[in-house]
C-alpha cells in the first residue's frame, strides 16, 4: 500500500512540476492549497490571481464545482 502511495505521489509531482499551467488546489474557503510554481509563496485566495472584473463568475463557477463534487 505504501508503495502505491509513493508511486501516485511522484507520478503527481512529475506532472505538476513539468506542467507550465498554473495549477491551484483550493479549499471550500478558495484558499489557494497548493500552487505548483514555486515562486508563489504564503496564503493566497483565489482572487488574488483573478481580474476583479471575473473574480464574481469564477466563484460562482466554483461554488457550482463544490456543489457537484
Amino acid at each position: 500500500m505504501t508503495s502505491t502511495i509513493n508511486r501516485v505521489n511522484r507520478f503527481n509531482t512529475l506532472i505538476t512540476e513539468s506542467i507550465d499551467d498554473l495549477i491551484f488546489i483550493l479549499n471550500e474557503k478558495f484558499v489557494c492549497e497548493y500552487i505548483n510554481f514555486k515562486t508563489i509563496n504564503g496564503i493566497y485566495h483565489i482572487n488574488d490571481f483573478i481580474h476583479p472584473k471575473d473574480s464574481k463568475d469564477l466563484i460562482k463557477f466554483i461554488q457550482n464545482t463544490f456543489k457537484l463534487g
